[in-house]
């Protein structure tokens, strides 16, 4: 069984590498400035949706190596902890990130349960 297989593919979504060229909205969330993200939905908010839609991958250092994270902006703003309003953004801009599963498998609302979203986000993950 091929690990990195994805289950589900939408022909949409990008890919970028982690290590190499990471949006600028998975860095932002990544350093928890959400004001940055919160910035890039008002002022260049067809950057922000391409950006919601866009894998950032890491691979092993080894060429061929297996894939050592994979996430979706929606993911990464679960883990980090963005106020709802912004995880609602970012849902909103790409519904069919719920789909997505991260490198160890987990859907992002496996993610909202880990890391206690409230209600109303992990009631949006599944009406989504």
């Amino acid at each position: 069984v091929n690990k990195d297989r994805k289950e589900w593919f939408d022909p949409d979504a990008s890919e970028v590498d982690y290590d190499k060229n990471p949006t600028d909205l998975f860095q932002a969330l990544e350093a928890r400035q959400f004001s940055y993200a919160e910035e890039m939905f008002n002022q260049v908010p067809m950057q922000f949706t391409k950006e919601c839609k866009t894998w950032v991958v890491a691979r092993g250092q080894k060429k061929g190596s297996q894939l050592r994270f994979r996430a979706l902006p929606l993911h990464a703003a679960l883990v980090f902890g963005a106020p709802d309003d912004l995880v609602t953004k970012i849902l909103n801009a790409y519904p069919k990130a719920t789909r997505g599963r991260d490198v160890k498998g987990r859907l992002p609302i496996h993610l909202a349960m880990e890391h206690d979203a409230t209600e109303d986000i992990v009631t949006s993950l599944l009406e989504a």
